[in-house]
Formats: structure tokens, C-alpha cells, sequence
């Protein structure tokens, strides 16, 4: 019910706001407010305790009672009917007045959609800590969360689901978070937890732990929204002695998962990651250049029927001839180019410049060659994408197959259904790249039935080892059961060949026929292919 109070204090407070100052209470006096029930009787009982000396004299029924209060309403006058004595009212307009201070105190130091700590009270925990812990030559940890691909969750779902998602966050890391923990909220879809009790836990098996319940998706209405977080870590002292160190560390650890490690969902603090960044950086920054400079430039590798022997297909592959360091191998910046500003116009380029390499080439040799392209799921499902296939001539998008790496779609997969559709209709291919290292599941890959499936190198490469050839001979029965073709990429060896021959996968990309090369190369290799095969 909202408590309106006459002119001694004009300020309106509800009852959830007197639980939220409450409850702000005992972040001050150090309760464990995650454990606590944020029930307005026992708030007020547990408040009573602390606040004794200012509420000795009013018993803990009759304040509960108090909050029962009626609001009359004359004309313009609002007011209470006050069921009780002058002087618990006196007591009580008194714990209101100091309410509005703490609200605004409370204001500025809580994130108001979880009711977290925020960044500036995070800032306070940890200086404190840092001084108990010097004190006590004691280690703790400073663990940074970061929601990978949040602005999608909030552009594709609504503001509304990427709230919910916030609030769900918050409460599994509340439910699981370690002793004498503390966690706070820092920016738009960053967390941060302070772990004091590093004796008694194992950090690793916490983090991977924390990891798993927080990617468990999120019923957001009718749909359930995937998640995929990063972890980074950096312990004190060893990774800082102060407030700026360790969040420097804990920050670049977080930076090498998102732009370095793809593959891993956490990362510790190490020394070396401090140049890591700054290299990084220092490439980010010449990417701007490099599209200006024209130093992007493509290799096609060949893709070849294994019935009938002919090159079908290429896949086109940017490589980056840097005008000071020269060739910089790709696992160095696609990355870093994936996470900047520049993965719009660099993608576009490698679009446009490999359908049109291949058209000409087709034109040339009177050919059909498919050319595929590596695209990340982010740009697809953007309408800047979409708007370039579109403005392709029926012949350009016949010959172009997109490729999506498996690990990656799992977040997407709604918005990829309408992506599909329109591409469907433009007559391009789809293909899943890397199959059989993501957690694709057959309710999901029969909705979207891509035309291709690209099996990974680590399944081809010792494809005589028993557990590899089991899971290649899989994919390929799975895909054949589907009408889908499969690709067997980073084929290197004849002994590779004819197994997968055997298994009768479809197409083999590789060195064993041809490593990645230049538009007039490919068209010698071709002509060459073609007459050496008769």
C-alpha cells in the first residue's frame, strides 16, 4: 500500500521502496542480504535489532501494524488515519525522514533493475577488501562476467527480454555464489563477483561450475534465449596489489577470451596478456588503414567432387598483407576484426570481391563453380547483409554458399530461421563450417537444414584413430539421411582420401589436391585439373 505522509515529510515512499532501503540497511550493517527474505515483517524485525536505540520503545507488533495504515483523501489533502499513539507516529515519521536519505544514497549506490551493488559501491567493496586482505596476507578474486552477444538478445527480443535476462543472471550468480562473496553489477551486461574465500575453494571447478548454470538459456514469453558468457580472473596479490591493477588484469583477461580464445569460456590473468592487448590494439587500429591501403586480399582454395573428380566448388579466404609486417596470420586479427567496427566493411569486401572473382572466372572457362564465403552469424542476421545479396544478379547468388561456423549459431538460432527463408528464396546455399565441434542438436538442424556440412580437420586429421573415423562416418550417415552434403576439409594424406572415400563423403577440400591460391592461379589449376584427369 503507498505511505503518503502530510507536510512534515513531502516525499512519497511505496512499500517496495521501503524494502529496497531496508535491504540497503543490511548491505550497510554487513547482513548477508542474498540469504535474507526480502519480507517486509522480517526487514523491519531484523531492522529494530540494529536500530534499538532509536526504536526501543515501540514493540515490533506494533510497527508491523503501523504499516496497515488507511490513506484519507479530502479535496487536495492527502493524509494518514493513524491507528496508533502520537508517539509511535512521531518514531516512525522519523525513520521516514532518514529513509529518504538512504533512498538516495541507495539510489547512487545500487543498480536499480537488479538491486545489485553497482559500479561505484564495487569500486568501495574492493578497497576495502584490498586493506583487510593486505592486513591478512589472504588471497581473493576478482572475477569479471561478461554476456557475449547481448546487444543482439536486446535487438532481436526487445529491451524488456534483455532485462529479464539481466535479472535472471543476477539471481543464478546470487543463488551460487560463494562464501562470503560479493557481486555487483558494472556496466550494461558486465557482472563482477569479489570471491573472499579462496582456502576452501577450488577457483577453477567454481568458474566452470558458475559457467554452466549461466548458459542455461532464458524463458523469455514463448521463447527460451540462449546464453554464452566469458569469465575473466585475476588474484590478489599476485596479479595486483591495488585497486587499479587487478582491474586491469582482471579486464585483460576478459579481453583475451573475447578477442583471442574463442574456444574457451574463462581465462586467468598471466603476464604476457598485458602486450597481447596492446598488440591488439595496435592492429585494430591498422585495420582502418588496410581496407584504405587495399592490403586485403583473397586466396580459393578448391573444393572436388570425389565422384566425379571435378572442382565443383572453391572457398574463398581473406589474407592480410600488412604494408609494415607483411603476411599476418589470420588467428592473429579475424578476431579482433570480428569485435571491432570493421567486420561490416571488411566482410562486404570479401562478399562482393569473391562473387565477383568467381563470376568472371565461370564466365571464362564456361563454368558452374560455387564460391563460399565465410560470413559471422552477427553480420547475417543484419539487414546491411541481407540488402547486399539481394542486390546480386540471379546468377551471382546461384553460385554462393555462406559459411557459419556450428559453435556460433546456438545464440542465433531464431533470428537465423528468418535469415534462411530469404535466402532460400534467393536460391544460396548455406553451409555450417567446423561440424561436429558446436552443440548443434538434430531439433535444430532439422529446422534449418543447411545444403552443407563442413566435418572439422580434428576428425579428418588421424582419421585412422577409431573414435574420429566413428564420428566422421556419423556426420556423413546423419547428412546423407538428410540430403545434405557433407565437405571433408584439411584433407593432407592419400591414406585420408580413401577412407573418406569409403565413407563416401562428397566433397574433399585440402592440400592433398591444393593449397589456398591466388583468382589466376585457380583458373590455370583448373584447366590443368581437368586435362591431367583425362
Amino acid at each position: 500500500m503507498e505511505l503518503i505522509y502530510n507536510s512534515v515529510v513531502k516525499e512519497d515512499l511505496n512499500l517496495k521502496e521501503i524494502e529496497e532501503i531496508l535491504n540497503f540497511i543490511f548491505m550497510e550493517f554487513n547482513y548477508d542480504r542474498y540469504n535474507a527474505s526480502v519480507n517486509t515483517a522480517e526487514i523491519i524485525d531484523a531492522f529494530l535489532k540494529i536500530e534499538q536505540s532509536r526504536f526501543g520503545e515501540i514493540s515490533v507488533y506494533a510497527l508491523k501494524n503501523f504499516l496497515k495504515i488507511e490513506i484519507v483523501k479530502k479535496e487536495k489533502e492527502q493524509k494518514f488515519l493513524f491507528k496508533h499513539n502520537k508517539k509511535i507516529t512521531k518514531f516512525f515519521i522519523m525513520y521516514l525522514k532518514d529513509a529518504i536519505k538512504l533512498k538516495n544514497r541507495f539510489s547512487l549506490l545500487v543498480d536499480s533493475l537488479t538491486s545489485l551493488p553497482n559500479r561505484r559501491y564495487f569500486f568501495k567493496e574492493l578497497e576495502k577488501t584490498i586493506e583487510n586482505f593486505k592486513l591478512e596476507d589472504k588471497e581473493f578474486a576478482v572475477v569479471f562476467l561478461d554476456i557475449r552477444g547481448f546487444k543482439y538478445i536486446n535487438d532481436f527480443y526487445g529491451q524488456d527480454a534483455g532485462d529479464t535476462v539481466l535479472q535472471e543472471v543476477a539471481n543464478r550468480i546470487k543463488r551460487n555464489i560463494a562464501n562470503n562473496g560479493f557481486l555487483a553489477r558494472i556496466g550494461a551486461d558486465e557482472f563482477v563477483i569479489i570471491l573472499k574465500d579462496l582456502k576452501n575453494l577450488d577457483l577453477e571447478s567454481y568458474i566452470n561450475m558458475l559457467i554452466n548454470i549461466l548458459e542455461e538459456p532464458v524463458k523469455y514469453e514463448d521463447s527460451f534465449i540462449e546464453l554464452s558468457v566469458t569469465v575473466g580472473i585475476a588474484v590478489f596479490p599476485k596479479d595486483g596489489k591495488n585497486k587499479d591493477e587487478l582491474l586491469q588484469a582482471a579486464d585483460l583477461a576478459l579481453h583475451e577470451i573475447k578477442y583471442n580464445l574463442e574456444e574457451k569460456k574463462y581465462c586467468f590473468f598471466s603476464k604476457d596478456l598485458k602486450s597481447k592487448f596492446l598488440e591488439a590494439k595496435k592492429l585494430e587500429k591498422d585495420l582502418a588503414k588496410a581496407l584504405e591501403k587495399n592490403e586485403f586480399f583473397l586466396l580459393y582454395q578448391p573444393k572436388i567432387d570425389l565422384k566425379t573428380l571435378k572442382v565443383t566448388g572453391v572457398e574463398a579466404l581473406i589474407r592480410w598483407n600488412h604494408s609494415i609486417y607483411g603476411i599476418i596470420p589470420n588467428d592473429r586479427w579475424i578476431s579482433i576484426m570480428e569485435n571491432s567496427k570493421y567486420l561490416k566493411p571488411i566482410g562486404l569486401f570479401v562478399l562482393k570481391k569473391a562473387v565477383d572473382d568467381i563470376s568472371r572466372l565461370n564466365v571464362s572457362l564456361k563454368t558452374n563453380i560455387k564460391v563460399s564465403v565465410n560470413v559471422d552469424i552477427k553480420e547475417l542476421i543484419n539487414d546491411y547483409y541481407i540488402e547486399t545479396l539481394s542486390s546480386f544478379t540471379e546468377e551471382q547468388k546461384s553460385i554462393l554458399t555462406l559459411e557459419l561456423l556450428e559453435r556460433k549459431l546456438v545464440k542465433y538460432w531464431e533470428e537465423l530461421y528468418r535469415v534462411v527463408k530469404i535466402l532460400h528464396s534467393y536460391g544460396i546455399r548455406l553451409s555450417f563450417d567446423d561440424f561436429g565441434t558446436g552443440n548443434t542438436t538434430f531439433k535444430y538442424l532439422t529446422k534449418i537444414l543447411p545444403d552443407e556440412l563442413k566435418i572439422d580437420k580434428s576428425f579428418i586429421t588421424n582419421i585412422h584413430n577409431s573414435k574420429n573415423k566413428i564420428i566422421t562416418k556419423a556426420i556423413i550417415a546423419m547428412a546423407k539421411s538428410l540430403n545434405i552434403k557433407t565437405v571433408a576439409e584439411g584433407v593432407e594424406t592419400k591414406e585420408e582420401l580413401e577412407v573418406l572415400k569409403k565413407l563416401k563423403c562428397d566433397i574433399i577440400q585440402g592440400y592433398y589436391f591444393a593449397k589456398p591460391m591466388k583468382i589466376n592461379e585457380l583458373k590455370n589449376f583448373i584447366i590443368n585439373f581437368e586435362r591431367n584427369k583425362k
